[in-house]
């Protein structure tokens, strides 16, 4: 990938990126959506856990940027008036059923209503979504959802997992207690690295980028 590819996307974040034409400057911002099913609550203390989770991926690109010659360029977040990062809750209209496939054609339309109602259009902001989704088969922890990231320059979605592990404050987890996590062993720092490495991933796709170096053939 080249280097200014992710330079020329974070200015136009920052720089309140115009649209074609004479229309008005449009203000950039990441949006956080979190999806549970009408039956489950959000799991505890997710608005916490997000907001470092966001911050902390935010000062991974900002420093990455910076070390790779561009300066303190990063994504800026929609905050909210105390500063922490604002999470449009998302309630889907049916029950939990595990080994049942989240599906994003079914998502997007519920995640459109509560942006609606919060005063956005889904079709000209860029979001990210964490999903209630994990589920104990057993003591193996599983979850069937998309993982995943796309965008162009008009918007863009990333797709992620929620746990109650998942905390940046776990990548120094003195705790030996491993999890099974889809049949993987994990300590608290290896989930956290693994997982929270996979949303810096899957979010550079919803801005837009593709993989270093990536092929013609990679695309298919």
């Amino acid at each position: 990938m080249p280097r200014h590819a992710f330079a020329l996307l974070t200015a136009a974040f920052m720089c309140n990126g115009a649209l074609h034409g004479a229309e008005s400057p449009r203000e950039l911002r990441l949006h956080v959506v979190y999806v549970t099913n009408q039956d489950r609550p959000p799991l505890a203390q997710y608005q916490g856990r997000i907001h470092r989770i966001m911050t902390d991926v935010q000062t991974f690109y900002r420093d990455e940027m910076q070390r790779n010659g561009h300066g303190p360029m990063t994504f800026p977040l929609d905050l909210d008036p105390e500063g922490k990062v604002r999470i449009h809750l998302v309630k889907l209209p049916w029950d939990f059923a595990p080994k049942t496939p989240f599906r994003t054609r079914l998502m997007t339309p519920e995640i459109a209503k509560v942006l609606k109602a919060d005063g956005l259009d889904a079709e000209d902001t860029y979001y990210i979504v964490f999903q209630n989704g994990y589920w104990r088969d057993g003591a193996t922890w599983r979850y069937d959802i998309p993982y995943t990231g796309s965008g162009n320059p008009r918007n863009g979605k990333t797709w992620a997992a929620d746990h109650e592990w998942l905390d940046p404050q776990n990548f120094l987890a003195k705790s030996t207690e491993r999890m099974d996590d889809r049949g993987q062993k994990l300590t608290r720092p290896q989930f956290n690295t693994k997982m929270i490495g996979g949303v810096a991933h899957e979010l550079g796709h919803g801005l837009g980028l593709p993989h270093n170096r990536e092929e013609p053939d990679e695309l298919r």
